[in-house]
């Protein structure tokens, strides 16, 4: 199983070395703003590799990696439910529900009181996934299985090609979680390589049930690389990125509103 570090090229041993890290990229990281005496920090990376991490008092709070990816996924009713992840639903372009999930967000200290929206960019951090050549080559995998047990008993259910199951919806205080199960089509994919580390990591833009996401994985762990057609399934951490919840941003429109058709409509986004 891969780390999250690993999946956009940080992986390290242990927390001497991730000292080290910090140590590497903190002189080119930029302030984010402040909340309740926390300074959120981003450092990111010309391969789009990032890292998000919150310091107080010269102390390490919370650190989160992801990648710098496009929006992809409107998410309304963000709240919080535990230390960093919030629970949201998943809008399509008409503002119609579509899934819900559970993720980290990087902005989390600066939800209020009332349930936030804005269109996220969302990285799946791929720490058990395979890659299948097609959709037939994963509906006849073992990884299509709904439940692996039964894959001896006449005919398993098989969840399809773009589904999602998110983990930690139901779960509050520090049972709170972020990883999900996934499957989806790949629709653009790269090879970089982080700057920081040296270490290769494959990037998808993977689409799955109306959404854009980017799935990261370690070149290490596959080879062969991800490319358009391919079908990623298996379990990933979500990590969001609204930038208009950063402290002093301006709020965007809600995902769904007559003031978003109309920006999609004249601007395209």
């Amino acid at each position: 199983m891969a780390s999250n570090l690993g999946c956009v090229g940080m992986d390290i041993d242990g927390h001497d070395d991730l000292g080290d890290l910090l140590d590497r990229v903190m002189p080119a990281a930029t302030s984010m703003g402040d909340v309740d005496g926390v300074t959120a920090w981003r450092w990111t990376d010309a391969s789009g590799a990032r890292l998000t991490f919150g310091i107080k008092d010269r102390a390490l709070e919370d650190l989160v990696p992801s990648y710098a990816g496009e929006p992809g996924v409107h998410l309304s009713g963000m709240t919080l439910i535990g230390p960093e992840i919030v629970s949201a639903d998943v809008l399509d372009a008409d503002g119609e529900l579509t899934t819900r999930l559970a993720c980290d967000l990087e902005q989390w200290r600066s939800l209020g009181s009332e349930p936030a929206a804005g269109s996220a960019a969302v990285t799946a951090l791929g720490v058990a996934v395979s890659v299948h050549a097609d959709e037939a080559a994963y509906l006849a995998s073992p990884q299509s299985l709904l439940d692996p047990d039964e894959a001896d008993r006449g005919k398993p259910m098989r969840l399809a090609t773009e589904s999602f199951v998110s983990y930690g919806l139901f779960a509050v205080g520090q049972e709170a979680d972020a990883h999900a199960r996934l499957s989806g089509v790949v629709l653009a994919s790269t090879t970089m390589v982080n700057g920081c580390t040296g270490q290769d990591f494959h990037v998808a833009r993977v689409g799955c049930l109306g959404m854009e996401i980017d799935v990261c994985v370690p070149a290490l762990e596959h080879p062969a690389g991800l490319w358009p057609g391919n079908v990623v399934a298996g379990t990933c951490y979500l990590v969001a990125s609204v930038d208009a919840l950063w402290p002093g941003a301006e709020p965007g429109p809600v995902p769904g509103s007559a003031e978003e058709k109309r920006r999609r409509r004249w601007f395209g986004r």
